[in-house]
């Protein structure tokens, strides 16, 4: 309603301006029917050639809309176009959440965790909270400018040689996703209580259509089907960069969540001192699955 309201006000000057000369052409055809033709002027000592003999041509000029007028409305118009254009979307999403709904994620689709941890953890973190916490961007904004986290440069842990025909399954292709972490998110600063994965996600929709292009996958968006995973995990310190990233079906024989699961546990393990950081970052980069069976004792199950 507002929008409308908007675009009607915005497009006030130009309908006076078409107000305006409709009652100028209203005139103009009330001045013609008044005067009589030019035979009976003539047969009543008129003159044919007087100021009121005006032609179509004449009329036509006098309701032409003057040129600045023209150009103010189209340009009201084309302002009204696009502020409805960027406001209605905006509109519709906030009062497009599904009941229950939690938090909106980056990615478009919503959470219904019950805890602000680990909310839209697999959706590129959460866009907004809809429990009335106020905006997820915000708040990472305002703790990242009060304690920013260095991260250092991406160390690979391997050779990249492949961005094209990369084998899909279970683990990644090693020659086109060899796992990279940073430098700087050692394990002191991981195992702090401040830190938190969400400050340092970063993987814009583009990257994740490059990983399933290489992959070859059509580019799009499979829900919950499949994510585009960090192959050495935020909370390991890993990397945002392409090379730490492999797209992992959740119907793989292990799927991602046994993945997640091992994540866990390793972070756990790291900040209790029973296993290095740096020994974590290479056994999962090199095969989860094995390094999933040495921790657990038993090879991964969905």
């Amino acid at each position: 309603g507002g929008v409308l309201r908007f675009a009607w006000r915005s497009l006030k000057p130009a309908r006076g301006v078409i107000g305006k000369y409709r009652l100028v052409k209203l005139k103009n055809a009330l001045r013609c029917a008044e005067t009589p033709p030019t035979e009976e002027r003539t047969a009543a000592g008129l003159a044919p050639g007087l100021v009121n003999d005006r032609t179509e041509a004449d009329d036509m000029r006098v309701i032409r809309p003057p040129r600045r007028f023209v150009y103010f409305a189209a340009l009201a118009l084309v302002c009204c176009t696009v502020t409805a254009t960027i406001a209605l979307p905006a509109l519709a999403r906030g009062s497009s959440a599904p009941v229950g709904a939690t938090a909106r994620c980056r990615d478009g689709s919503y959470s219904y965790a019950t805890h602000h941890r680990g909310a839209c953890s697999h959706h590129g973190g959460v866009a907004a909270w809809l429990d009335g916490s106020g905006s997820a961007s915000s708040r990472s904004s305002s703790s990242a400018s009060a304690s920013p986290i260095p991260l250092g440069e991406t160390v690979l842990l391997g050779k990249r040689t492949r961005t094209s025909g990369c084998r899909l399954g279970a683990n990644p292709d090693r020659r086109c996703s060899p796992g990279a972490y940073y430098s700087k998110l050692t394990g002191s600063v991981i195992c702090s209580s401040t830190f938190h994965t969400s400050s340092i996600r970063n993987v814009p929709q583009a990257e994740k259509y490059a990983v399933e292009t290489e992959y070859g996958m059509t580019p799009r968006s499979y829900g919950s089907t499949l994510e585009i995973d960090h192959i050495v995990s935020l909370e390991l310190g890993g990397s945002n960069e392409i090379a730490n990233l492999f797209p992992e079906r959740l119907n793989a024989r292990p799927g991602y969540r046994v993945k997640d699961r091992l994540e866990n546990k390793l972070h756990d393990l790291v900040c209790s001192g029973q296993i290095n950081l740096r020994s974590a970052q290479r056994q999962i980069a090199k095969n989860w699955q094995s390094l999933y069976k040495n921790v657990y004792g038993a090879a991964p199950l969905d």
